[in-house]
């Protein structure tokens, strides 16, 4: 999946008591990812972590695109 940054919204989470910075989108919130570059590059680790049961994203930013991948509401406390 591939969105916009506009399209999300800025939130603030709490990660295992660690208050994070992170976006909201379709009522889930993600973290971003030190992976950042082309589309053609992200796109096969947004593949991996849905392989492995996590929901990723492309998101393009100012500059680039960033993978972001989601927290679990278990993970938020």
């Amino acid at each position: 999946m591939i969105v916009k940054l506009s399209d999300t919204n800025n939130i603030e989470i709490s990660v295992l008591g660690q208050k994070m910075q992170a976006i909201s989108y379709l009522g889930k919130a993600f973290l971003p990812t030190n992976l950042a570059g082309e589309v053609q590059k992200l796109v096969p680790a947004c593949r991996r972590d849905l392989d492995m049961g996590l929901i990723s994203m492309v998101v393009e930013e100012p500059n680039t695109h960033r993978l972001w991948t989601s927290v679990p509401k278990e993970m938020q406390i």
